[in-house]
This record gives C-alpha cells, sequence and structure tokens, in this order.
C-alpha cells in the first residue's frame, strides 16, 4: 500500500457539565474540533465522557461526513465515512474503578477500518480509564494495560495500523501508561491532570508528522490531536525535530504538568488499591485522621502537600489504634508491599515521577513491521 496519513483525536467532554448543565455551551466543542479540520480533516475520533455524539458532531455540520458510535460507560467514537470503510466494531471492559472512587466499569470501544484509496487497514481503540488517577482501578494499572492490548490481540489482525487513544486517568507515573510504554510508542500526550489524555500507535515516533494541543472548548481537560503517516514514510516530511515522548511525559510530571493542591489541579503520583506499604523504621513518618484520612487521595494530597518530606503515604479504612480511618505519611520512596485488604498506599508524585523516567528509558520507539498477532501471551506479543 502507498502511505497513509492518519489524523487523530482523543477529547474528554466533560459531559454532564458541558452538555447537561450548560446546554452545549453553543456547541463550543464541536466548533473546537470543526476549527482544526483544516487543511485535513480528521480521521478518527475518540470522546470520553460522552453520551450523544450526534450532540457534538451535527450542530456544526459534521455528523454528514461522519459514522459515530456511541459505546457503553459514557464514550463514543467516530470516523470519516470519505475517507475510511467499517469492517467491524466492538466494546469490551477492560477495568474497574476503585471502591472508594467507584462510578463502574470500564471499557475499550474499538473499530477496524479499511482505507477506500490505499486498502490500509486501521484497528482503532477508544478507553476511558479506571479510578482513582494512576491507580488502574481494583485490578491495578498493570493489569489494566495487560487488558487493553489483549482486546488488539485478539481483535486485530496482522499488518493492521494500531491506535489506542483516552483519558486514561493514569499519565505517565502510572503503571498503565508505563505498561503501554513497554509495547505500543506513546505518539503524544495531553497536559490535562498530569497528561491522562493521550494517543498510542504502532508506528515510529518519527512517522509522527503532527501533534497539537486544541485546547479545551468548555471541557475540564483539553482535546488533543496528532497525525501519523503509515506506508512508504518519507522521513523529510515528518515533524521537524521530533523526540521520544516518555521521557517527556516523565520530566513534566515535576514541571508544566506537576499536581496543585486545589482538587481540580490535584493528581495522586501513584495509588494501589487493596495495598499496605511497609512502613520502614528510622525514616520519617506522620499519622493523620479526620479529614487527611476520608478517603486515599485525601491522604495522598496531604502528602505531597508537605514536599518532598512525604514521598508515600499508606490509608487504612479502618484502624485499630484509632478506631477509624487512618492516613499514614512516610518518607520512604521505594517501599516494600503486601497484599492486604481494607488498605491503599501510594507515592507521591514526586517518588513516581522518579520511577517513571527509568520506566522511560526503556519504551518503546520503533517497530519493525506493523503487525498484530492473532493470541496474546504477554506484554511484548504486540509487535
Amino acid at each position: 500500500t502507498g502511505p497513509t496519513q492518519i489524523k487523530i483525536l482523543t477529547y474528554n467532554l466533560f459531559w454532564w457539565n458541558l452538555f447537561t448543565a450548560k446546554g452545549g455551551n453553543g456547541n463550543s466543542a464541536g466548533h473546537l474540533i470543526k476549527d482544526n479540520t483544516e487543511p485535513k480533516a480528521f480521521d478518527v475520533m475518540g470522546f470520553q465522557e460522552c453520551e450523544d455524539p450526534k450532540k457534538v458532531l451535527e450542530p456544526v455540520g459534521l455528523l454528514d461526513d461522519y459514522e459515530a458510535f456511541q459505546g457503553e460507560h459514557a464514550i463514543c467514537m467516530a470516523y470519516n465515512k470519505k475517507a475510511w470503510a467499517l469492517i467491524k466494531n466492538g466494546t469490551l471492559n477492560v477495568g474497574e474503578d476503585m471502591p472508594t472512587k467507584y462510578y463502574g466499569r470500564r471499557g475499550a470501544q474499538w473499530m477496524r477500518l479499511r482505507h477506500l484509496e490505499t486498502g490500509q487497514k486501521l484497528f482503532f481503540m477508544n478507553h476511558h480509564g479506571p479510578l482513582s488517577v494512576n491507580s488502574g482501578g481494583v485490578c491495578g494499572g498493570e493489569a489494566t494495560a495487560f487488558n487493553i492490548l489483549q482486546v488488539m490481540a485478539t481483535e486485530a489482525e496482522v499488518g493492521d495500523a494500531l491506535v489506542l487513544v483516552g483519558d486514561f486517568n493514569a499519565n505517565a507515573a502510572s503503571l498503565t501508561i508505563q505498561t503501554l510504554w513497554m509495547n505500543l510508542v506513546q505518539v503524544f500526550a495531553g497536559k490535562s491532570f498530569g497528561g491522562v489524555d493521550n494517543i498510542f500507535s504502532n508506528v515510529d515516533f518519527t512517522d509522527v508528522v503532527e501533534t497539537k494541543i486544541m485546547g479545551s472548548g468548555g471541557s475540564d481537560h483539553d482535546a488533543i490531536y496528532a497525525t501519523v503517516q503509515i506506508g512508504e514514510v518519507e522521513l523529510a516530511s515528518m515533524l521537524k525535530g521530533v523526540q521520544p515522548q516518555p521521557p517527556k511525559a516523565a520530566a513534566e510530571l515535576t514541571g508544566a504538568a506537576k499536581p496543585g493542591h486545589a482538587w481540580q489541579e490535584f493528581w495522586c503520583g501513584q495509588i494501589e488499591d487493596a495495598t499496605e506499604y511497609i512502613m520502614t523504621e528510622g525514616v520519617w513518618n506522620k499519622s493523620l485522621t479526620g479529614e487527611a484520612a476520608y478517603d486515599p487521595e485525601h491522604c495522598c494530597r496531604e502528602c505531597q502537600a508537605i514536599g518532598e518530606q512525604c514521598q508515600s503515604f499508606v490509608w487504612k479504612d479502618f484502624s485499630a489504634k484509632v478506631q477509624g480511618r487512618e492516613c499514614l505519611l512516610s518518607g520512604n520512596g521505594q517501599p516494600t508491599k503486601k497484599a492486604m485488604d481494607g488498605f491503599v498506599s501510594g507515592l507521591a508524585y514526586t517518588a513516581s515521577a522518579s520511577l517513571a523516567a527509568r520506566s522511560a528509558q526503556g519504551a518503546k520507539q520503533s517497530f519493525r513491521a506493523l503487525a498484530a498477532p492473532a493470541a496474546m501471551s504477554g506484554p511484548a506479543d504486540i509487535r
């Protein structure tokens, strides 16, 4: 097949606020999308917190060009039917929220497409990740990532271009993103909540033509897009000076994307459900109760507010010592751990950023061929 450029959008629409409370806000999200369709229209779009894709696309005149699908768990996707034909599509559950931040199960919505001009096949997947942010939900970040990859391995076919987008509710500090780094190329990450909005693919990072943070359009997330080229690629036409995304995303955890203390700017470095970090003797520690121990996110927020002295935390749903919920803070950034019901543990963003920087050094940057296996036995099978 000849070269094919694919322009990819991912956008969390903040539906309850933007559409339910504000009645669409003058079609601000749709206008943001339409304003970014020149000189090339989007080929595929993934939306999170989306309850009716027609309400996004139709008022700005885009629905005639796109076939849109409403998925389970408030995710939607669309493809440009002037450029692509649908082969098949579906949805599967791949995760579930933690009990302390529970909205339900989380899915992966997918479709296989054929390019009308070149015949190139595209497997596109859209995902809205489990809460709490950077936890991976009840399954944990590694398992959630493997569940996503398993859908790709099962439903995609050899020779497909693979594209995975979404608000993963996980940024570079998480085991979710770090596991995906080992199996797919991170094409682009946004800035919202530390970089939870992501685009992954099985193209080489040198095949990225363009990336852009589009702005929010009234959402609490920025829409982002990337254009990649597959097939007979001329490197001279690629994005000048492109660098691998993972090291950049890891560095920004303590830079442009670092969390704030206000809830609308807060995210925790890493959270592990049903896990107890073992407190180390001789290392700074502190016990908190009351509002600080309300839930794991409050506990992590207290830890991060202290600064470099606090590197990890343990939240107990019931502590015999205090006869209620307890938040334990520690200066240990690399604690040992064990499975324990009723406990949630995690790392401050500074500690998780250090681990992310090391993980980024081994991130996937290149694929020798565009292919996906018919079955997957482990993370290395997506090639």
